[in-house]
């Protein structure tokens, strides 16, 4: 096979020589084969007819390593990776060659990023079959690895230029269908008032009520109403937070929730109101739900005058009590055992685990 496409590029080169996927195939012909000084020679003409070629770049940095000359496959590895970050086999190779002359640091940062490809590859295929065990599970250990990693925001709220007696806005957030609602009930049973306007009615998905305000759902448009809820509790949806206003202190409560069961109660809540669901499978929807969670985990992680905490849905049904005294702790002045008989586990339907 390697032969009849070696044959078959020399023949495209014949009648155009400066046909760069010519170039580009006999320069990975001549790496199957070992052929180093073939594959430089190739590779360089493949780059200097199109630049914008990661494989030629890659292949390039093959040939250049096959003979030695590390320095400068170092180069063409770190073009071809800067113009296809997600080129995995440049990145292993780069790795590699990095582990090989002891760049420790450098070997380091490159292997993060391979496995960080390497589990997209996993969540790609799983999503791909619809497995949402298997999607769930590598979404619950990339969110553990992002929340575990060091975060560019190492200031608390009162480091913001606001008045020390301006008490903060607490945000109940997370995607719709996580719990938002059940904290917002929490923090009003505790002492601490809702921002609602009680248009919205309580009805078969949420008994309790919404504890939603209009002025919420049009933050993107309208923030001159942010100042009315200092001091109080206000409910915006994952997708909103980029919209908050500076001149505040932030103090976020973000609802988690079991993905599987997040897309399962909408489908049953769109079911009940007549409606079609999105296109989506459940798989698909899952990564594209986490993909928000983590442009949000972003937002936080670089507004000073954000604070958050993350509140995981079963376990305010599992341990009312421990959560209570968490959000207690990061919210001053609640009544943990008010918050903790707010607490319905009724409520709870749809769920991962039956």
């Amino acid at each position: 096979a390697v032969a009849e496409a070696k044959t078959s590029f020399e023949r495209a080169m014949k009648t155009d020589d400066e046909n760069s996927d010519g170039r580009r195939g006999l320069a990975e012909v001549a790496v199957l084969e070992s052929d180093w000084e073939a594959a430089v020679e190739h590779a360089l003409t493949a780059t200097e007819l199109f630049f914008q070629n990661p494989m030629a770049h890659y292949l390039l940095a093959r040939g250049l390593e096959g003979l030695g000359d590390d320095d400068h496959a170092k180069i063409a590895y770190g073009v071809a990776i800067t113009q296809a970050p997600g080129f995995r086999a440049a990145r292993e190779h780069h790795l590699a060659q990095l582990e090989r002359l002891g760049e420790s640091a450098a070997a380091a940062e490159q292997k993060a990023a391979v496995e960080a490809i390497a589990a997209a590859s996993v969540l790609e295929d799983a999503a791909a079959a619809d497995d949402v065990d298997k999607v769930a599970a590598v979404i619950e250990q990339r969110r553990a690895e992002r929340r575990g990693a060091p975060t560019a925001n190492s200031s608390s709220g009162d480091a913001v230029d606001v008045p020390s007696d301006q008490p903060p806005v607490v945000i109940v957030s997370g995607l719709p269908r996580s719990g938002t609602s059940m904290m917002m009930q929490m923090l009003d049973a505790g002492g601490l008032p809702a921002y609602t306007d009680e248009k919205r009615e309580a009805d078969s998905d949420n008994p309790r009520g919404y504890y939603e305000h209009e002025n919420a759902t049009r933050l993107a448009s309208n923030r001159d109403w942010v100042p009315e809820s200092r001091g109080k509790a206000v409910k915006i949806v994952a997708q909103l937070l980029s919209y908050l206003p500076r001149g505040e202190r932030y103090r976020i409560v973000f609802m988690d929730r079991d993905l599987r069961d997040i897309v399962r109660s909408q489908r049953v809540m769109l079911d009940r109101l007549g409606r079609e669901g999105g296109r989506l499978s459940p798989g698909r929807m899952m990564t594209t739900l986490d993909a928000q969670v983590a442009q949000v985990e972003r937002l936080l992680a670089n507004r000073p005058d954000i604070e958050a905490i993350f509140v995981d849905y079963d376990e305010v049904i599992g341990d009312p009590a421990g959560v209570s005294a968490r959000v207690a702790g990061f919210v001053d002045g609640l009544d943990e055992a008010a918050m903790v008989a707010a607490v319905d586990g009724s409520l709870r339907r749809q769920s991962s685990n039956g």
